[in-house]
C-alpha cells in the first residue's frame, strides 16, 4: 500500500479513465474518475489543448497530475495517454 487513503483526492501524479468529454456538448470540459479515490476530477478543455479537443474519449485510460483549482476543488492538468 502507498499509505494514501483511499476517497480522498491529493494534489499530484494520477491516474484514471475518462468518464465524460465531449467539447461539441460542454464549453468547459469533462471529468476524470481518479482510479485512486473513486472520485471525479474535472478536466477543462484547455489542459487538452486547443489543437487536438476530440483527443480525449470516454473510457479512455490516462495519467494526469491533479491540482488545486483556485476555488476549494481539484482539476486535472497535464493530461497524458495512460502507459
Amino acid at each position: 500500500m502507498n499509505g494514501e487513503e483511499p476517497g480522498v483526492i491529493r494534489p499530484g501524479a494520477a491516474r484514471g479513465m475518462v468518464k465524460s468529454y465531449d467539447p461539441k456538448r460542454s464549453p468547459f470540459g469533462g471529468y476524470i474518475t481518479d482510479e485512486r479515490s473513486g472520485q471525479d476530477v474535472f478536466v477543462h478543455k484547455s489542459a487538452v489543448g486547443a489543437s487536438n479537443p476530440g483527443a480525449l474519449q470516454a473510457g479512455q485510460k490516462v495519467e494526469f497530475d491533479i491540482v488545486e483549482d483556485g476555488f476549494g476543488g481539484f482539476r486535472a492538468q497535464n493530461l497524458r495517454a495512460a502507459k
